[in-house]
């Protein structure tokens, strides 16, 4: 898997992830947050969720308390909060809850790849304002 950002840093994170063409996979948790702890206990140990972030994305984890302003920005509305954006940082999906079965599927299809039909219960929300 690839080394989890832990330090968001802005630009330079932008950048890595425009090179080369990926997706951000950001959750934003806390450290004092059960459920942040399980998600990233979860994530670590999916194998299939790993080969499809290595795939298509640049994981980056961020502490909320740290950092309000990207929580307030890509909040899935609790915590913790995964959101997968496009290499420029806009999100095109958010949710606080996720079925550990149904995020390798998820992450290829926002990738663009063929996985069949996105169960019903991943909303995709776009946020990202059409072109002028």
């Amino acid at each position: 898997m690839r080394r989890w950002i832990r330090r968001f840093r802005g630009a330079a994170t932008l950048d890595r992830a425009q090179d080369n063409e990926d997706l951000l996979f950001l959750v934003v948790g806390a450290s004092w947050c059960t459920y942040s702890q399980r998600l990233l206990r979860r994530l670590a140990h999916d194998v299939e969720t790993q080969v499809a972030l290595r795939e298509s994305y640049v994981p980056i984890l961020v502490d909320g308390d740290d950092h309000p302003a990207i929580y307030a920005r890509y909040s899935g509305g609790g915590w913790p909060s995964i959101a997968i954006c496009t290499p420029d940082g806009w999100p095109i999906w958010r949710s606080t809850q996720v079925n550990s079965e149904d995020l390798p599927r998820l992450l290829r299809s926002l990738a663009g790849q063929d996985v069949g039909p996105v169960p019903v219960s991943l909303p995709i929300q776009l946020d990202k304002p059409a072109p002028a």
